[in-house]
């Protein structure tokens, strides 16, 4: 019975602190996943069509308006109406253009331009958020199947226990009341492990759903994450100008710079160009014998209202570029902060995965181990061998919580300055 006892304290130190890093088979590919909830997205596929649609705007706004044709027939005489009454009496058919000022149609492309490059930066925007979410819903998915395996192991780990104690009790080696305290904690177990399962399959249906299955889509495993390597904090903080929310400020500082000088060109005049062509008819005595005649005239638009109108817009423009200026240093501050702080956790949780791994793992099992061999010699309570087997139980568990929410910090990272690249 001592020689079981041995025999299975060994198998523990061997075993039961190996990490399961390769996925099982059927294993969810991560990027893939973030492509098809990009893809499938209804929110971003709306902001992507109307990045599209601001981007036909500039050809527009850069055209001349439409030309007048038009068609009338002037001075004709009530008690004689016809074209051989009157010198005066026509038909005249003309066109007329209105001809901003060039630099009008120069600034407003630009500002259309600008537009519609906010537009894209709002797409880096969403795109960035779905794919974040998908892969915080990706590792939780890691963890809750991890957690099911544990419990899944340790649970056998429990019921050899069970027998060993069993057989110890029938032939009067064993209290009952170590039985009884195996049987208590083999349920308890199945209780938990149904837990865990039940977590598993929510996990993957917030999953689906994220990237725009339905929820009881195909299942499959998640990939463990990559081992912990150093992070370069400094490159991280060069690359924050890639950051999705100080491109859109950004974006919108160049709107703001844009409508500027937009309002600025609307100082400048703008002109009107028409030609009329007169038919007329023959009239007796009419020295030009009802010749055809031709007319031109240029307007001139003169922005005279300046000092309250487009003097007034100018000055509204300059204001709301200041807004966007200050707003971008905020977003900029916020990004840092943020970056910071998701640093400082990195940090922590590679000094607590190290410590986890080398050394409370490796512990708790070698305590658990030299429990089972100090029950069989009779040396100590079976109670303390159920305490070292949750130790190492909680150790584990705490081992994965720990990689599973490196790699959703991680994941944040790179939302927060596009793809990591990280150092050994």
């Amino acid at each position: 019975m001592n020689r079981a006892f041995h025999i299975l304290a060994m198998a523990l130190l061997s075993t039961a602190s190996m990490d399961a890093l390769a996925g099982e088979p059927g294993a969810l590919d991560l990027d893939g996943l973030v492509d098809e909830a990009v893809r499938n997205e209804p929110g971003l596929r709306r902001m992507r069509a109307l990045s599209e649609a601001a981007g036909e705007v500039p050809s527009q706004v850069a055209s001349l308006p439409d030309p007048v044709v038009m068609l009338g027939a002037s001075n004709f005489r009530l008690d004689d109406p016809g074209l051989g009454t009157s010198p005066m009496t026509g038909v005249v058919v003309g066109v007329a253009q209105l001809v901003p000022s060039p630099i009008k149609l120069v600034r407003r492309k630009e500002l259309a331009w600008s537009a519609h490059r906010l537009a894209e930066a709002g797409v880096l925007q969403a795109s960035t958020a779905v794919k974040l979410d998908v892969e915080q819903k990706y590792w939780a998915l890691w963890l809750s199947q991890e957690s099911e395996r544990i419990f899944q192991e340790r649970t056998e780990i429990l019921d050899d226990l069970a027998a060993v104690v069993t057989a110890r009790f029938s032939v009067g080696q064993g209290a009952q009341q170590d039985a009884l305290q195996v049987q208590a904690a083999q349920s308890q177990m199945t209780a938990l492990l149904a837990e865990r399962s039940q977590e598993r399959v929510t996990a993957l249906r917030a999953l689906n759903e994220s990237v725009g299955r339905p929820p009881g889509a195909e299942s499959g495993s998640a990939s463990a994450p990559p081992e912990p390597e150093a992070v370069d904090a400094d490159a991280l903080r060069a690359r924050l100008i890639g950051n999705p929310d100080v491109v859109a400020a950004d974006a919108r500082v160049d709107v703001a710079e844009a409508a500027v000088s937009e309002a600025r060109a609307g100082l400048a005049p703008d002109f009107a160009v028409g030609v009329d062509y007169r038919v007329r008819g023959v009239v007796p005595n009419d020295l030009s014998r009802g010749a055809d005649m031709i007319s031109g005239s240029l307007r001139v638009i003169v922005p005279l209202w300046a000092g309250t109108k487009q003097g007034a817009r100018v000055r509204e423009q300059r204001a709301r570029l200041i807004a966007a200026q200050a707003g971008r240093e905020d977003v900029e501050l916020l990004a840092l902060r943020k970056l910071e702080s998701v640093l400082d956790v990195l940090t922590r949780l590679d000094a607590e995965i190290d410590i986890q791994r080398a050394q409370v793992l490796p512990a708790a099992d070698a305590a658990l181990a030299s429990s089972i061999d100090d029950y069989s010699e009779g040396r100590v309570a079976f109670v303390s061998v159920l305490q070292n087997w949750s130790s190492t139980l909680q150790a584990e568990l705490t081992l994965h919580q720990l990689r599973a929410h490196r790699a959703q910090s991680l994941s944040l990272v790179e939302a927060l300055v596009g793809d990591i690249q990280e150092t050994p």
